[in-house]
């Protein structure tokens, strides 16, 4: 396992066409102290290298975010942090994120220009690595295209996902191993620890974080690293990249040997 995705808050304020935010039906909230801490000591424990922390919520709303990343870094870890820039950055408290590997912002259409525009601002004067990631449609690719050229920011277009079936989506649904359990796992906000950043509903349940180690966690999850999506009901209409996708050399990475 090499990256760990830790729901610090599942608070957005946007609604995205891209996004299945709408159809959540488990609770909303910040994750505690408690669990937060837990969560990243268990990472150590685990020599996870890489921490997310954000999932289904924009993480400036979690007004511990910039202690939250600094303790992370504080433990030797990496921090990725994905945000729509929609809400204003601290200047008293943006230093803390510095060590972070990098920011990417995911382009959300109904985030406030003028507020996305301050934070970028923010950013690059603190010389911040930044990169835009914005779902691959022509609607949305046009004005995320325009802030990358105004701001000199990398625009990185990905396809989007069905979130295992939910919604409709062009293309077909590759069967062979996943390439998503065999890199993370994922601690939900209320500490529940879920399969993989599709699983937006936590229905793949591996105990909690606060009574389950994540190696025990890890152990649980194997079938959905060993078996191809075809056998596993829960990924079959799944369309995220299977493992077979990728040259040799990445597929040799992941050898199961758990």
């Amino acid at each position: 396992m090499d990256s760990l995705i830790v729901e610090t808050t599942n608070h957005c304020q946007l609604s995205c066409p891209f996004c299945v935010r709408d159809k959540l039906t488990r609770a909303k909230g910040v994750m505690t102290d408690e669990i937060f801490e837990r969560a990243i000591s268990e990472a150590v424990e685990s020599k996870v290298t890489t921490i997310f922390p954000y999932y289904f919520g924009e993480p400036f709303l979690d007004k511990k975010i910039y202690e939250r990343c600094q303790y992370i870094l504080s433990k030797g870890l990496r921090v990725n942090l994905f945000t729509n820039l929609g809400i204003p950055i601290d200047e008293n408290k943006i230093s803390m994120l510095k060590g972070a590997t990098g920011i990417v912002i995911s382009y959300a259409p109904g985030a406030d220009p003028e507020v996305r525009d301050r934070n970028i601002e923010i950013l690059r004067r603190e010389k911040f690595v930044i990169v835009m990631h914005v779902v691959d449609e022509n609607a949305l690719v046009v004005p995320a295209n325009t802030i990358g050229r105004k701001y000199d920011i990398k625009v990185e277009r990905f396809e989007k996902t069905n979130w295992h079936g939910v919604i409709h989506c062009p293309g077909p649904v590759k069967d062979g191993r996943c390439i998503r359990p065999l890199e993370e796992l994922v601690i939900l906000q209320d500490g529940t620890i879920s399969l993989c950043c599709m699983d937006y509903d936590g229905e793949i349940q591996f105990g909690n974080i606060m009574n389950t180690s994540l190696e025990e966690a890890w152990k649980k999850a194997k079938p959905y690293r060993v078996l191809p999506k075809s056998k596993l009901p829960f990924c079959q209409k799944c369309n995220m990249a299977v493992l077979e996708d990728y040259p040799k050399w990445v597929q040799d990475l992941f050898h199961e040997d758990d």
